[in-house]
């Protein structure tokens, strides 16, 4: 019997479950700390040293006292502010309109300016 064709089946098979497991592991979340600029109405950017990443009015976000909020504004950005060190999560893959997405913001990373 010839195993010729069952090796290289096996071969190929066994590339793309690599291929895949790669891509699904660099399209996961990722953790980052950035600028946040928030814009008057709400939402807003938030640029690493690679990418800027975009986030609305209702991101999730962690308070200073290690609370989860899933509605209105981070504390830490008001509207039409910029704020140096916050970490996020963020998915690195562009969604359809090429934005990059926030998952969560945590305002308690936010260095104080004492």
């Amino acid at each position: 019997m010839n195993r010729s064709p069952m090796v290289l089946i096996a071969l190929v098979g066994g590339a793309l479950l690599a291929g895949y497991a790669v891509g699904a592991w660099q399209a996961g979340p990722s953790v980052h700390v950035g600028r946040a600029d928030s814009m008057a109405e709400g939402g807003g950017s938030i640029t690493t040293a690679d990418w800027t990443y975009g986030f609305g009015r209702d991101v999730p976000w962690v308070s200073v006292d290690g609370s989860w909020h899933y509605d209105g504004q981070p504390d830490c950005l008001p509207p039409g502010s910029s704020v140096e060190g916050v970490e996020f999560a963020a998915i690195d893959a562009p969604t359809a309109s090429g934005v990059r997405p926030v998952l969560w913001i945590n305002c308690g990373s936010v260095p104080s300016g004492d």
